[in-house]
């Protein structure tokens, strides 16, 4: 199950202002840029998984909206390319599980 911003400020009775504040105090970054992280941690966990090199309909299915958008946020949070780091010896030495056969 996956919450907005706006429902979890909804349930915590404070106001978006306050609420963006104390999740900065107690996580380090803001909600929207803890969204980042976790929807490109999400995705990369995906190709590598799947080992697909053609990242953009995953990466839209993910929330990107265009290419550009998602290469910036990749070599933002890890200084390298998607095409760069998408590579057979990543496929084959990541610490994700495999997905279960069942």
């Amino acid at each position: 199950m996956t919450l907005t911003q706006h429902e979890l400020v909804a349930q915590s009775g404070f106001s978006t202002r306050y609420f963006q504040q104390v999740f900065r105090q107690h996580f380090g970054v803001t909600p929207r840029h803890f969204r980042r992280i976790i929807r490109l941690e999400q995705l990369t966990r995906h190709l590598l998984l799947t080992r697909q090199r053609d990242y953009l309909d995953s990466a839209l299915a993910y929330g990107y909206y265009d290419q550009s958008h998602f290469i910036h946020d990749f070599r933002h949070f890890t200084g390298a390319t998607p095409s760069h780091f998408l590579q057979e010896t990543n496929f084959s030495a990541h610490f994700y599980n495999y997905p279960s056969q069942g």
